[in-house]
């Protein structure tokens, strides 16, 4: 009773905005974390790569998927995709060009149960929306090389790539580009080691393509992200956005908390940022066998690019648990997601990982 009184008052109060748990038949992906997802023609979600870790003894067993698999938003359906594409891999990178309808995917590693040594990959793939088939990306010329968690977003055909990590367990912050006809390879700017006017070098981190409007251009917009200092990760808390037609980053913000393995999405002149690990030691549930803390969220926050640059937090109904490592994508100024994982502790130190298999949509336009 006294649930659906809140949702009531919500409601009166003017927080429209609610997500939705979406029918799911078919062949569905298997539970799993860091997965990506994108978009085709026809309303057509895609889902690929990913891995699942047991964390019920120290570290524990390791799946890694080379699996895609199609969900029709018109029928509520998953089917698997019947086509090699890329290895086994998890923190990798996915774009959608949905004027070519296809969905590239960039990177991504994999790791023994004891995390090193890490495998970091080079290799860029096609799905093509017209075959259903996936293809190897030829890149003719030397490009940046190995990177696992790095920003990728694509834009008439060219595709932008940022950050990431090496295989040498280093982070980058340099800028390329590579052109999807002619398969080559430009670097806009170089590692800057120094961070000077340009964001700490990071990975995991989510990233958007901003949309022309109120007299702004294309940008690349991100927010958070991990800075490894040695053997440890530093999520950040900043916001910038790169102008593609300046090349140049501007910093926007350093207000929000930070946090890694979140959603960021451009909608509606908005930045939408939500859920991840915040890492604070405040609330934090630390799972028993290996001394993992994460402090999981589910707040969501909206930042406009167009005037005042400030977080504003937002509420909604239905709003899904904390949850980190997702996989979403933005339909029409629909965001959906799906996978990743939480911690099932009611208190700090119960440590259950708790898979979400549930397809959540949520319209942006409605925030």
């Amino acid at each position: 009773m006294k649930s659906i009184l809140l949702l009531a008052c919500l409601a009166v109060a003017g927080f429209a905005a609610q997500w939705n748990a979406l029918p799911q038949s078919g062949t569905a992906p298997s539970p799993r974390e860091s997965a990506v997802m994108g978009h085709l023609r026809d309303y057509r979600l895609i889902v690929a790569q990913g891995y699942q870790q047991d964390f019920t003894s120290d570290f524990g067993a390791i799946a890694f998927y080379n699996d895609s698999f199609i969900y029709h938003i018109q029928t509520d359906v998953w089917n698997k995709i019947n086509s090699s594409g890329p290895s086994n891999r998890t923190f990798h990178s996915g774009a959608s060009d949905l004027k070519h309808n296809k969905f590239y995917v960039f990177g991504g590693l994999t790791f023994p149960p004891t995390i090193f040594p890490i495998t970091v990959f080079s290799d860029l793939w096609a799905f093509d929306g017209y075959t259903n088939q996936w293809s190897l990306v030829p890149q003719n010329n030397a490009g940046p090389g190995d990177r696992a968690g790095s920003c990728m977003v694509v834009d008439d055909g060219i595709l932008y790539v940022s950050f990431g990590l090496s295989d040498d367990f280093n982070t980058h912050n340099d800028m390329w580009k590579f052109d999807t006809v002619s398969g080559l390879w430009t670097q806009l700017l170089a590692d800057d080691p120094t961070d000077n006017g340009v964001p700490h070098r990071r990975y995991r981190i989510p990233c958007a393509l901003t949309q022309k409007g109120n007299g702004n251009a294309k940008g690349i917009i991100i927010h958070s992200g991990d800075l490894i200092l040695g053997d440890s990760a530093a999520p950040q808390n900043d916001t910038w956005i790169f102008h593609i037609k300046q090349n140049k980053w501007e910093l926007l913000n350093t207000g929000l908390e930070n946090r890694q393995d979140s959603i960021g999405v451009f909608a509606n002149g908005n930045y939408y940022v939500a859920f991840g690990d915040t890492e604070s030691p405040v609330g934090r549930c630390v799972n028993n066998a290996t001394g993992v803390g994460n402090n999981i969220q589910n707040n969501q926050w909206t930042l406009p690019i167009s005037n005042t640059h400030t977080w504003n937090q937002v509420a909604t109904l239905n709003t899904p648990v904390a949850t980190m490592r997702m996989a979403f994508t933005v339909v029409e100024n629909v965001l959906y997601t799906w996978g990743g994982f939480s911690w099932g502790c009611t208190v700090p130190g119960d440590g259950t990982a708790v898979s979400n298999t549930i397809l959540n949509s949520l319209d942006l336009e409605d925030i």
